[in-house]
């Protein structure tokens, strides 16, 4: 006789962990420069190229993290509303696991957004409204994930007397106001040069994070990660 051990795993924790651990990565360089070598002098840089490097890497990680975080929970939310001896989908009453269960596979193509929000129709919960928090944050922050992941090269304009026109969710990220890349200069374009900084990582976690918060607020179960809240402090 032989015998299976299935086991289920919670991608969304891994996904908060890694979103945070790389922002704070970006932070400690920040923090700490290391001076630039006589090669990165030579070149004109005011700063270690090698930092640069591995700073951006860190922001940009920790920013596709973030949104992957979303992705796993909404995720999450449909496959363990399959078992009634999981956390988060397997605590909804059955008439509302047979929803979700039911429509899983149907909407499993949609945009990322437009899953939380069917997500609350089936349930019969009340959906986000679209022009307002955190809903608004949380559309910038897949804008930037996606504008990183499927990135088309093109120029890009620095400061100018003339106006530049920029999408609108270029603008909605940098009236956050947060702190940008200190390894960049004045001259660079916001987006990806002076956006692309510890505080932009720190934005998009938060966003993220207030965005899962009000969801299962709303489906009335308690998110998994919330037993690694202690860790996700960006």
């Amino acid at each position: 006789m032989s015998l299976r051990i299935d086991i289920w795993h919670w991608y969304s924790v891994d996904q908060a962990i890694s979103a945070t651990t790389l922002s704070r990565k970006a932070g400690e360089l920040e923090s700490n420069p290391r001076p630039p070598s006589e090669s990165d002098k030579a070149k004109g840089f005011k700063w270690s190229l090698d930092d640069q490097r591995e700073h951006r890497s860190y922001v940009t990680a920790s920013i596709t993290s973030s949104v992957t975080f979303l992705e796993a929970s909404i995720n999450e939310l449909f496959a363990s509303a399959n078992y009634d001896n999981l956390e988060v989908g397997g605590k909804l009453s059955q008439l509302e696991r047979d929803r979700l269960t039911g429509a899983a596979e149907m909407i499993a193509n949609n945009r990322l957004l437009d899953r939380f929000q069917l997500a609350l129709y089936f349930l019969d919960r009340t959906s986000f409204d679209q022009g307002a928090q955190p809903y608004q944050d949380a559309k910038v922050i897949v804008n930037l994930r996606n504008e990183l992941v499927h990135y088309k090269p093109q120029f890009r304009t620095g400061p100018s007397e003339k106006p530049v026109e920029v999408s609108n969710w270029i603008k909605a990220l940098a009236g956050k106001h947060f702190p940008t890349n200190p390894f960049t200069g004045d001259a660079n374009p916001f987006f990806p040069d002076k956006c692309l900084s510890h505080g932009c990582a720190v934005w998009t976690w938060n966003a993220a994070l207030r965005f899962c918060d009000e969801f299962f607020n709303r489906v009335g179960v308690q998110p998994v990660y919330d037993s690694s809240r202690q860790l996700l402090t960006p």
